[in-house]
């Protein structure tokens, strides 16, 4: 069923949200460098510091084996979201058996959240993949110390070269582990300082590499340009409401938001075995320092929530699986069939029917041949129709390797969300 979610769906591939097609030009910048330059991350050619390179060196790589195009970054998109199923899976099968577990994987179909980003390349599913492996080896490490440790300081690395702060959200589900799992002091303090060391060591290489380059630090940059603006000015986008998520929450995680109550009379009672209440709890955490830790920030975006995916699937997963079989299969594979059969034929947040202009325009963006541009003429292309700037500045500088100007802009081409035409053409038809 997950599989079928993420790999099965109608329509053509493209670069839906804020920041696809943005990650997708840093990527084919960096496959189109020698592998030798592999520490430099450009945007339009200028130096792009904000964001650690882990993820978008990956799709970098991917593009450079694959080649660049939507369909890839899709693809690149859907092996994250089915490896992130896989240690979603995992984490519940080692904390509850194996019904948690199968709810739990089933639980991420119902999460349009999920569905959404599994067609995407953002940096939230990435990011959340990083956090879910750091979860495993914080599970793992109360019988198999040396792998958990392994597994979480990779986890805490890779969600960290991703998107930086966030990362410490694997602090926090330790600190819950070693609270109710129980865990040794040495075994935690072994894994924190493995994980933090694996984090200096790769950032030290990182830099190293830079600098042989001749570029300029990445750290330093990072921290003064993106992070504390981010934190403590927000950029535009300062917002302190507590209420910020709410809209986010109930349009990816609906489903998630309606198992809290239920999830939680489930963890109350008694009867419920010891295993499935510390699944429910882990969901509850990992919801709870996503969500919350985000409304620090200054700064704030709605899709900052994905990361509670894996909480949520873990409170519904636990949740379903104390129900009688006959019931519990049938109720929950009946939601996920109908849920992910609306989500294959297009019905989301931003890429749905409730947007159908801004659609029609994205598909005949994707679908018309790039403009041919004369020699010597500037590459431009006036952008009439109903994007954003920023969304139309990267779809088209990624598709037709030109630059989107405003509307009233001399262009030699224009877009007005139906056609490309010369500009000239456009003109006589006025």
């Amino acid at each position: 069923m997950v599989g079928t979610t993420v790999w099965v769906r109608a329509g053509p591939a493209l670069l839906v949200g804020a920041d696809t097609a943005c990650y997708a030009r840093v990527a084919r910048e960096a496959a189109e460098r020698p592998l030798s330059a592999i520490a430099e991350q450009t945007l339009g050619g200028e130096p792009f510091l904000e964001h650690p390179p882990l993820a978008l060196t990956a799709e970098g790589i991917w593009f450079r084996t694959f080649g660049a195009s939507p369909g890839t970054v899709r693809s690149f998109g859907r092996c994250i979201a089915t490896l992130l199923a896989l240690v979603t899976f995992l984490v519940a099968l080692a904390m509850a058996g194996l019904r948690a577990a199968s709810f739990s994987l089933l639980a991420l179909p119902l999460l349009s959240g999920f569905d959404f980003e599994s067609q995407i390349t953002m940096l939230e599913l990435p990011l959340t993949f990083g956090l879910a492996i750091a979860a495993l080896g914080t599970v793992l490490l109360v019988r198999r110390p040396a792998a958990g440790t392994l597994l979480f300081s990779f986890g805490f690395v890779a969600a960290a070269l991703t998107k930086g702060p966030p990362a410490l959200a694997a602090f926090a589900i330790l600190a819950w582990a070693t609270w109710r799992l129980r865990l040794r002091r040495r075994v935690v303090l072994a894994a924190v300082a493995v994980a933090l060391a694996c984090l200096a060591l790769a950032l030290c290489a990182y830099e190293a590499a830079r600098r042989a380059e001749g570029l300029v630090p990445f750290l330093p940059t990072y921290l003064s340009v993106q992070v504390l603006p981010s934190i403590v000015e927000g950029r535009g986008q300062q917002d302190r409401s507590l209420l910020f998520f709410f809209s986010p929450l109930v349009s990816w995680y609906l489903a998630g938001l309606l198992a809290l109550a239920p999830a939680a009379w489930v963890w109350s009672r008694r009867t419920t075995s010891l295993e499935t209440r510390r699944l429910i709890e882990l969901g509850f955490v990992v919801v709870a320092v996503i969500v919350f830790g985000q409304m620090l920030p200054a700064k704030k975006a709605p899709w900052y929530v994905h990361p509670a995916m894996l909480g949520f699937a873990w409170i519904i997963g636990g949740t379903a699986s104390v129900l009688r079989p006959s019931r519990a299969e049938s109720w929950l594979a009946s939601a996920a069939i109908g849920l992910a059969a609306l989500w294959t034929l297009g019905v989301g947040r931003t890429w749905s029917i409730a947007q159908p202009r801004l659609r029609e325009e994205l598909v005949v963006l994707h679908r018309l041949p790039g403009p041919d541009f004369p020699p010597g003429v500037p590459r431009d292309v006036a952008n009439c129709a109903k994007f954003g700037d920023w969304a139309a500045e990267n779809t088209v500088a990624f598709l037709w390797r030109a630059r989107a100007v405003p509307c009233t802009s001399k262009a030699p081409f224009v877009f007005d969300g139906h056609a490309l035409a010369p500009a000239m053409a456009t003109a006589a038809g006025k």
